[in-house]
C-alpha cells in the first residue's frame, strides 16, 4: 500500500436566518421572511467557544507528541479539531430594508470567526459585487450552488425562486474571480435536470475556472426528499451520482476538488444542529 494520506477540515455550520424569499419547491428549510429570528452574536460566540477555539490544550493536535500517551490521550489526538466555519444563510431580497442588517450580522458573524481563531466560510445566496468585496475581507473563500444552468427549472422548482437564475448565479463565478475569492460551487442533482444538462453545467464551471483559477471545490449534492417539500421526486439515483461523479471527473480541471454524498433523507431539525461536521477542502488563491 503507497503511503498516501487523506485530510480533512471538520467545519462548524452557523446559521444566521432559514428566512428567505425564494420558495424552491424542493426545500425543506426555508421560512417565510420576517418569520424566523435571526442568529444573534452572543450565541454564536457560545457555539464557537463549546467547540475551543482552534487547537486549544483542551484538545490536543494530532501532530502534538505526548510524553506518556495513554489510551485517552491517543484517542484525544485523534479528534478532529473545528477550524472551519460554515456561514451558510438564508436569504433576504436585495430590495428590502432589512437587507442591510442582514447583510451587516453576517459579516458581524464571520468577523467574530476570525476574532475567536476560525476560518470562516459564507455562503448566502447571490451577493451585490460590493458585498463579496467586503466579505472577502473577513472570509478565507466564498460559495454559491451554481445548482443547474438550464433555464427550464424557472418554470418548474424554481418558479418562484427569483435569485435562482442561472445567468446571475455564474455571474458570481466570475466576480468572485474577479476578486481573487476563492470559491466552492456545485451542482444540485435530481431536481429535473438531465445528463446533458448536468454536463453544460460542469463545463461552465470549468471555463470559469480557466479563466479565472479561483474554484477550490464543486459539490455534487444529490436531491434527498424531505417531509415538507412540494416538489415530488424520488432521491437521485445512486447510478446517476456514479456517473455524474465520473463526468465531474472528466470535464473538471484537476486543480478542483469535488465531493459528493450518499442521497438519504433530510429534515430542518438535523440542519440546525449546531455541532454538525462536514469535511471540505480548502485551497490557498493560486501564486501568479
Amino acid at each position: 500500500m503507497s503511503n498516501r494520506y487523506i485530510t480533512y477540515s471538520p467545519a462548524l455550520t452557523l446559521v444566521p436566518t432559514y428566512e428567505c424569499f425564494n420558495r424552491c419547491s424542493y426545500c425543506n428549510f426555508r421560512v417565510e421572511p420576517g418569520q424566523d429570528a435571526w442568529l444573534s452574536l452572543d450565541e454564536a460566540e457560545r457555539q464557537l467557544r463549546s467547540f475551543g477555539v482552534g487547537r486549544t490544550p483542551s484538545v490536543p493536535s494530532p501532530l502534538r507528541p505526548s510524553a506518556e500517551p495513554s489510551s485517552r490521550q491517543s484517542a484525544e489526538r485523534h479528534i478532529p479539531v473545528v477550524t472551519e466555519i460554515l456561514i451558510l444563510s438564508g436569504e433576504v431580497h436585495p430590495q428590502s430594508l432589512r437587507r442591510s442588517p442582514w447583510f451587516q450580522r453576517i459579516y458581524d458573524l464571520c468577523q467574530l470567526a476570525l476574532e475567536l481563531g476560525f476560518l470562516p466560510h459564507t455562503n448566502a445566496g447571490p451577493l451585490s459585487f460590493g458585498e463579496m468585496e467586503q466579505l472577502k475581507s473577513v472570509n478565507v473563500s466564498l460559495g454559491l450552488m451554481l445548482e443547474q444552468m438550464t433555464p427550464r427549472l424557472l418554470e418548474t422548482v424554481h418558479r418562484d425562486a427569483p435569485s435562482k437564475q442561472p445567468e446571475r448565479r455564474l455571474e458570481q463565478l466570475d466576480w468572485a474571480g474577479q476578486l481573487r475569492i476563492p470559491f466552492t460551487t456545485g451542482l444540485l442533482l435530481g431536481i429535473g435536470e438531465d445528463r446533458s444538462d448536468r454536463i453544460t453545467t460542469l463545463e461552465a464551471i470549468a471555463e470559469c475556472h480557466q479563466r479565472w483559477g479561483h474554484i477550490q471545490e464543486v459539490i455534487l449534492q444529490p436531491h434527498s426528499p424531505g417531509r415538507t417539500q412540494g416538489f415530488l421526486a424520488g432521491a437521485f439515483a445512486a447510478e446517476s451520482l456514479i456517473e455524474t461523479v465520473a463526468l465531474a471527473r472528466a470535464i473538471l480541471p484537476g486543480a478542483i476538488a469535488y465531493n459528493s454524498a450518499q442521497p438519504g433523507p433530510i429534515s430542518r431539525n438535523s440542519a440546525r444542529l449546531p455541532r454538525s461536521r462536514c469535511p471540505r477542502s480548502r485551497r490557498h488563491w493560486p501564486s501568479g
